[in-house]
């Protein structure tokens, strides 16, 4: 397919700015075919281009993009530099070191090169891969070695490189293993560094982000938290940016969120980064809505991070409490099945009361069919309620599902299963469900799940979610599920209400309301299964 080179970066910046990244993914596929038919592109798009993805983190366009322009002739210092910075964050390291080594000039991209090499080991030493130990201090000894030259070399000017330096000599310490430098001095030589360039003007985004690691190196956790505020107020903090601090922190720093400094500022980032650009945050339920309740009830956090930031805060607490109601199938074996829900009984059926029930798929749990188990299209046989119980990560307790199934849909259009649960703990609530039916006059813009995808810990699916196609049965949508996500709740994007029982997807879908087929994930709607439950 052709494309306009003189408008295909503003057509890209777009749809990166609306975090449509499926629709950028295939853009950049046609602008890499363009390339391999020998059609022109300029230099300064290409390179444009190439940062917006870095900041939406499209590593794999961003890859593609960058190989492509080289093999065309389109061979620069910056798009070398920012091909190695794909690879590096796809974990492909040898072939990075290969690229960044052959940057020998301008001066400024050689910097950037040495940096992103010590950022290679680094990241290297913490997933190692390979069958390599963690934490191979040879490793260790190699990125303090890149980064180090850089900052003694200019520390006024290349102040990413000093924290890096002080960061790795922390992990040493941690280990007995001392540097060449104490951390805590290497942290105030950077504050100091960092208070004489202030003089000039007001920080960059970059030196925002290094002033605060270095709070946490001198343990001034106040200071900290107050500079991560104005770090997240500036324009620049993109996806790239706050997930570059995130890991940072969790990976060299090794901050928890059991306790501070990581208590307070990792679920800030987080929050961050969730209004920046989709994606999928992994957390134990409780640990993570007790850190979050605790930081928006704070009543002068609001002055420190922003109202914007606030908000989000807010949203991302709401999503916790929801998560209390979402559980994990679970085999009396131990064996990670599926995902659950709690509803309220007369939300589908007026006979049965304001109790509540758990609802997942009905191949998750079924009833004996015909005097079988019931039988799935993988040749399986789907789980008894007797077989199973039901963990509910976020309230931190394991219950008993009751043998008999209230309901369970006759076939699997619907894909539905009705049952009580025993012993349910004081907490527990049902999910609110969207008041206005999804329908084909009546969509969410992107939708949201819960779940536990390959029987992991409570996640939140938040990537790529935006809905592709709905009719009066059915919701199509892209966010990402796996495994063990089967039975998860389907949230619309504003409140966090139920629209939908997410039920299948694949990479081969047929559409809902027009020919052909597409890669999609596939939730019944709610009123779905209440005329079926009513029929």
């Amino acid at each position: 397919m052709s494309i306009d080179p003189s408008q295909v970066a503003n057509q890209l910046a777009d749809l990166l700015h609306v975090n449509d990244g499926a629709a950028a993914d295939v853009l950049v596929r046609q602008i890499v075919e363009h390339l391999r038919a020998a059609l022109p592109l300029e230099l300064g798009d290409a390179r444009r281009m190439l940062g917006d993805l870095r900041r939406k983190r499209r590593f794999a366009s961003m890859s593609a993009l960058a190989e492509a322009s080289l093999l065309s002739g389109l061979d620069a210092p910056r798009i070398r530099r920012q091909f190695g910075q794909a690879l590096i964050d796809q974990g492909h390291y040898a072939a990075a070191r290969f690229v960044l080594e052959t940057i020998a000039a301008p001066e400024t991209e050689q910097v950037e090169a040495v940096g992103l090499l010590g950022r290679l080991y680094k990241q290297w030493l913490v997933n190692p891969g390979g069958g390599l130990p963690l934490g191979n201090l040879a490793l260790l000894d190699r990125a303090i070695s890149y980064y180090r030259g850089p900052w003694e070399g200019s520390p006024d000017r290349h102040h990413w490189h000093g924290i890096n330096v002080c960061a790795l000599l922390a992990f040493g310490e941690r280990r007995d293993r001392p540097g060449f430098m104490t951390s805590k001095a290497a942290a105030e030589r950077i504050l100091a560094d960092l208070a004489a360039n202030e003089g000039a003007g007001d920080l960059d985004t970059w030196a925002l982000a290094t002033r605060m690691e270095a709070y946490v190196g001198v343990k001034k956790y106040p200071e900290a938290l107050r500079t991560l505020g104005h770090y997240l107020r500036t324009p620049a903090a993109d996806a790239f940016e706050l997930a570059s601090t995130l890991r940072q922190l969790e990976e060299i720093w090794e901050l928890t969120i059991d306790d501070e400094p990581g208590a307070t500022l990792l679920p800030l980032l987080k929050a961050a980064l969730l209004a920046k650009q989709d994606g999928r945050i992994e957390f134990s339920s409780a640990r993570a809505m007790a850190a979050i309740e605790k930081l928006a009830k704070q009543p002068n956090l609001e002055a420190v991070i922003g109202d914007g930031l606030f908000r989000t805060l807010r949203w991302f607490e709401l999503g916790l409490e929801r998560s209390r109601s979402v559980a994990r199938i679970e085999t009396n074996s131990g064996e990670k099945v599926g995902t659950a829900w709690l509803v309220r009984g007369s939300d589908f059926n007026t006979a049965w009361g304001d109790d509540l029930y758990l609802i997942t798929n009905k191949h998750v749990i079924s009833p004996m069919h015909n005097g079988m188990r019931f039988p799935l299209p993988d040749g399986r046989r789907a789980p008894l309620a007797a077989e199973c119980r039901v963990n509910f990560q976020g309230l931190g307790t394991l219950c008993e599902i009751d043998p008999t199934v209230v309901w369970s849909s006759p076939c699997l259009d619907v894909d539905a299963t009705f049952v009580k649960v025993r012993n349910l703990p004081a907490g527990a609530a049902a999910l609110p469900h969207d008041p206005v039916p999804v329908g084909p006059q009546q969509r969410p813009n992107r939708v949201y799940i819960i779940g536990h995808p390959e029987g992991r810990d409570l996640e939140f699916s938040l990537e790529d979610n935006k809905v592709v196609d709905v009719n009066d049965t059915k919701l199509h949508y892209r966010a990402p599920t796996q495994g063990g996500s089967s039975g998860s709740p389907v949230f619309e994007d504003k409140s966090w209400n139920v629209v939908a029982l997410h039920h299948a997807g694949g990479q081969v879908v047929p559409r809902l309301t027009s020919t052909g087929v597409y890669s999609a994930n596939e939730g019944i709607l709610l009123e779905t299964i209440k005329r079926a439950i009513s029929a």
